[in-house]
């Protein structure tokens, strides 16, 4: 198998793990995506921009990965064990849950979703947070 061909493959099975791999045609090799980052020079406006899509699956993996380690115990979203323990890391949970909610829904994953029904809103029940029209 060509060296091509693996680069090719490693950025195939980025995307399956990932939701995103990156693969360069000029220089033939898998950008790990993980350590992909964007620069431009401070004050200056940027000539070529990275392609919008590429940066906002970026983000949606990196924002995956923080809230999978800081959360991972978390399994249900409207508990009350982690409000009553730590307000602020609820919250934290909460906003980062909506980033992961709203690019998904954006980039059309199949992950995310928006509640569009204005009378729907969030009570505090007796063992969690929970929808009620």
């Amino acid at each position: 198998m060509k060296q091509k061909d693996k680069e090719l493959d490693k950025a195939m099975k980025d995307s399956q793990k990932n939701g995103l791999g990156v693969y360069d045609q000029i220089l033939k090799k898998r950008i790990n995506v993980e350590a992909l980052a964007f620069f431009s020079p401070e004050g200056k406006k940027i000539k070529k921009k990275p392609k919008k899509e590429v940066q906002l699956r970026h983000n949606l993996m990196v924002i995956k990965k923080v809230y999978n380690e800081k959360f991972k115990k978390c399994t249900n979203p409207y508990c009350l064990a982690l409000f009553k323990k730590d307000e602020g890391l609820f919250v934290e949970r909460l906003i980062r849950a909506v980033e992961i909610c709203t690019l998904s829904y954006v980039l059309n994953t199949g992950e995310g979703d928006l509640n569009l029904n204005k009378r729907m809103s969030i009570v505090k029940g007796r063992r969690g947070f929970l929808w009620e029209h």
